[in-house]
């Protein structure tokens, strides 16, 4: 009997420890941006986060302003509104910088979830367990004016 409990005790352990649990087997985001870096009101811009998950955890990954999450925004990789290949890991949102935006620099957070709309967790470097997220600067800025043509006098 104790060693039925032993050997139970084992495999539980080694089920919550296998996966995304590890440092070298859990998702991740490899890298976080928008382009261009600065949105010009009435323009657009791509979101683009590349991901790094052997395992296939991460179903979504949903994005907002920091501290306004009036407008979530949900990327893809799937090839359409922006991303330019289905399945690359790369997951990309096209946007656009409304007239009525405020301009300034903000902070975008993107969030990873899971299939059941939990937050993805992933162990932090001090064993602490913490949200898969990435913060990426934003500025909105007014639209710049061309410069008008000058013509160069006939010869």
């Amino acid at each position: 009997m104790k060693r039925l409990i032993y050997v139970l005790a084992v495999a539980i352990v080694a089920g919550v420890c296998a996966g995304c649990n590890t440092m070298a087997g859990q998702p991740r985001f490899e890298s976080a941006a928008i382009s261009p870096a600065a949105l010009q009101l009435g323009g657009s811009g791509l979101l683009t986060v590349k991901v790094k998950d052997k395992h296939g955890i991460i179903t979504e990954i949903k994005g907002a302003v920091q501290g306004d999450p009036r407008y979530p925004l949900t990327l893809n990789d799937l090839g359409a509104e922006g991303d330019e290949k289905a399945g690359d890991g790369v997951w990309s949102l096209q946007v656009d910088a409304r007239q009525e935006a405020p301009t300034g620099d903000f902070m975008m957070e993107f969030t990873a979830y899971r299939s059941d709309g939990v937050p993805v967790t992933i162990r932090s470097k001090d064993g602490g367990i913490i949200k898969l997220t990435a913060q990426v600067p934003v500025r909105i800025v007014e639209p710049v004016e061309p410069e008008p043509l000058v013509e160069a006098p006939a010869p």
